[in-house]
């Protein structure tokens, strides 16, 4: 679990280092907060109504999303999996592996997660709507 962090510079609330100064946020500071801040969500939950076996939670953090995307544009290139392989595993959030059987279906998961994401930043800059989860793709 990440710990939360009140600037000393700003008064804002974030996650990561502290810096010298820093404190810890109490659980009501970042309650208050996340209520008026909306937060990248770290996993997207995706349902396949025609491969039900793709259907579960995937993270969405940035080094997923660029390995992700490489495999997208790969396949966009080349017509292939990177892999070599006719088929590609690729983990959900608890690690269990989801098999994809054709460069179609994962271009679907792909554009599927890749939406969502660009949804959820733009819901974050704007003090929007956060996109809703699951997500269905064929």
């Amino acid at each position: 679990m990440a710990t939360w962090y009140v600037s000393a510079a700003t008064g804002a609330i974030y996650q990561g280092d502290m810096a010298i100064g820093d404190s810890i946020a109490t659980s009501a500071q970042v309650t208050a907060w996340a209520a008026a801040h909306p937060v990248m969500p770290t996993s997207v939950t995706i349902t396949s109504t025609g491969t039900p076996s793709l259907s579960g939670t995937y993270p969405i953090d940035h080094d997923t999303l660029s390995t992700l995307n490489g495999e997208a544009s790969y396949i966009a290139i080349n017509s292939a999996f990177s892999s070599g392989t006719s088929t590609l595993p690729w983990p959900d959030t608890s690690g269990v592996l989801h098999t994809f059987s054709s460069t179609a279906e994962f271009i679907a998961f792909a554009s599927a997660v890749t939406k969502y994401v660009t949804q959820a930043t733009m819901a974050i800059q704007t003090s929007g709507t956060m996109p809703s989860s699951p997500v269905t793709i064929p």
